[in-house]
């Protein structure tokens, strides 16, 4: 996935970005990383708590979530572009002006709905 995001990334001058869905912020660390002084904003979405979209969520307690959520938040300290925010997408979406976003990675909830409802969002 990272060398996709790569591709578009330096050949379309990316500079505003927002995942939604971040889990252990590993994509977010990798792409910052290596883009930190290409991408201006990196917006973190996600609601940090259990849900049905995949099985290993569902194993997931609500101590971790609160763990992986304070471990995205500590990245900030790191790359002052990282913008985390725990709400749901849809919620957040409304913050925003249309075409702000340069890119938005979407890989929240994975049912059908709920990403057509993103991309729609």
């Amino acid at each position: 996935m990272i060398e996709i995001l790569a591709h578009i990334i330096e050949n379309e001058e990316i500079k505003i970005m927002a995942e939604l869905g971040i889990w252990r912020s590993r994509l977010l660390r990798k792409v910052l990383s290596k883009y930190k002084d290409i991408i201006t904003q990196y917006w973190a979405i996600d609601i940090w708590e259990p849900n049905d979209s995949h099985k290993k969520y569902q194993r997931t307690s609500k101590e971790d979530w609160n763990y992986l959520y304070l471990k995205a938040c500590k990245l900030m300290l790191s790359f002052p572009q990282l913008h985390v925010v725990k709400a749901s997408s849809l919620d957040v979406s409304e913050l925003f002006p249309p075409d702000y976003f340069d890119l938005v990675f979407i890989d929240a909830d994975h049912h059908y709905k709920a990403v057509l409802s993103d991309i729609k969002a």
